[in-house]
């Protein structure tokens, strides 16, 4: 008799209510030859009961009554409502999860029985449930469909929160914040703005910087790789062995420097000795052509005023030559030639764009194909003028300068002080500065691109920053893509 247990169910319920049938001519009603219920053999208390036909077999423990198929639902013990069929109560609604077989709504309310899990949305009279395809997400709660990822984004199978989903190739950032992959990062199956790898040929403060920027040496000395998780001046993490600090260009041993045609670390020690050797044969020579001019000048004057003699007659040899080339009739018409078609102001209009080639690269990272970046940075290596570091044995990390710091201030003040000690010389010997503009304004004019594009293509670079900043970076509107800020901070705090 039932009603069963809750949660289960019977096949072929019926209640046991007592059929009467037509009396015949007699009129009135009597108790019908067929019941629903042998009342004979349980009697009047079966009366009004809801009642099933046990199946032969084995009527007893958990197997029996069978209990509601999966993805359908107990709300009651009701045997006509609740337990005549296979279903119980109904099939479990959209957004629940009816997966055990038996589920029973607490207190009858089947919006309380329990939501889709993370990751998977159900459908009515789901069994089993759907997890979300690739390029959606669940976050459960009774959801009945599962959501798109973000624009440019997508996900793995199942994905449980907006979390999961990640940017699509060839994109970079955060989900729902997917941008187009900054050059110089490896972008190939999505990235997040921390963990990805850094290409070849380009440099990455940190994980926290917003983008990568050219590499000098390219592939040479950048090796690329993940960077490191925050800035430091002398990090190898990107950098070829044997190298590191900012865009790989300093060597680790302290005793070496880059070599800026082979890109690779030489030591000072073995450069000092070429450069001493080259020097040494210079003066050789040079005192070696006094002497034998000294001793080929007149023999009766002391040795003194021989050698000062034979330099005094080569200084008037170059001048009278000097001056006979200047004379010269090929020579004077093509100065005439050069004055018609103002080949001066042409000249410099030339060098000018030549300076600013030479450092367009590193100011203004722009990644040139690597055949023409190869033949700009030999053509335009003069131009760079990187003080005394192209002669062997005189780079700055040679002399002691090691840090990015000392390296911008001393290309900022020795020009300074080349300009005061030529004002000093001109003031020495005319009582003027007059005669020292022209060369002022000829140095101005060669060193200025190459001073500035220092500091500019090193304006990202700086070495406080502190490791619990925040990891979010944006670019403020208008400025350069090497000034990177903290979200949130001022932009006097630059962070990389």
């Amino acid at each position: 008799m039932l009603p069963a247990p809750l949660g289960r169910w019977f096949d072929g319920v019926r209640q046991c209510n007592r059929a009467l049938c037509p009396a015949g001519i007699q009129g009135g009603e009597v108790e019908c030859a067929l019941q629903p219920c042998d009342f004979h053999v349980f009697g009047d208390e079966v009366e009004g009961r809801w009642i099933t036909v046990a199946l032969p077999g084995p009527a007893d423990g958990d197997a029996y009554p069978p209990r509601c198929l999966p993805g359908s639902y107990a709300a009651g013990a009701d045997p006509e409502a609740d337990q005549s069929g296979r279903t119980c109560s109904g099939l479990c609604p959209a957004g629940r999860a009816c997966f055990m077989p038996g589920t029973i709504a607490p207190g009858g309310d089947a919006s309380a029985l329990p939501a889709a899990p993370a990751g998977m949305a159900t459908a009515l009279g789901d069994a089993t449930g759907r997890p979300c395809e690739a390029g959606f997400y669940s976050k459960g709660g009774a959801a009945d469909r599962c959501q798109k990822c973000p624009f440019n984004s997508t996900s793995a199978l199942g994905g449980s929160s907006i979390d999961a989903c990640f940017c699509e190739p060839g994109f970079f950032g955060a989900a729902g914040a997917c941008r187009p992959c900054p050059p110089g990062l490896d972008c190939a199956a999505g990235a997040d703005p921390v963990n990805v790898n850094v290409l070849p040929g380009s440099w990455r403060p940190s994980r926290r910087a917003a983008e990568a920027h050219v590499c000098p040496g390219g592939s040479l000395t950048c090796a690329g790789g993940l960077s490191a998780a925050n800035f430091s001046l002398d990090d190898p993490s990107t950098c070829a062995p044997g190298l590191a600090g900012p865009y790989c260009s300093a060597c680790t041993d302290a005793q070496s420097y880059l070599d800026a045609s082979s890109r690779t670390c030489r030591t000072c020690v073995q450069s000092f000795s070429f450069f001493g050797a080259i020097v040494g044969s210079l003066v050789g020579v040079a005192v070696a052509c006094l002497l034998l001019a000294g001793f080929m000048h007149d023999p009766a004057l002391p040795l003194r005023d021989r050698i000062k003699g034979a330099c005094s007659n080569g200084k008037r040899a170059v001048t009278a030559s000097l001056l006979k080339l200047g004379s010269h009739p090929r020579i004077v018409a093509l100065r005439a030639a050069s004055d018609s078609i103002t080949l001066l102001v042409k000249g410099k209009l030339l060098l000018g764009f030549a300076l600013v080639m030479a450092q367009m690269g590193d100011v203004y990272q722009i990644r040139y194909p690597p055949g023409f970046q190869s033949l700009t940075s030999t053509l335009f290596s003069p131009l760079r003028l990187q003080l005394f570091g192209w002669i062997p044995g005189l780079h700055l990390s040679c002399l002691g300068i090691h840090t990015l710091e000392a390296e911008l201030l001393l290309n900022s003040l020795l020009p300074l002080l080349v300009i005061l000690l030529s004002f000093a010389i001109s003031w020495g010997r005319a009582r003027s500065f007059a005669p020292a503009l022209p060369f002022v304004l000829r140095l101005t004019y060669l060193l200025y691109p190459s001073v500035a594009s220092k500091g500019a293509s090193h304006s990202d670079v700086h070495s406080g920053a502190s490791p619990g900043a925040s990891p979010l970076h944006v670019l403020t509107a208008g400025a350069s893509p090497s000034h990177v800020f903290t979200a949130g901070a001022s932009p006097s705090h630059v962070r990389v």
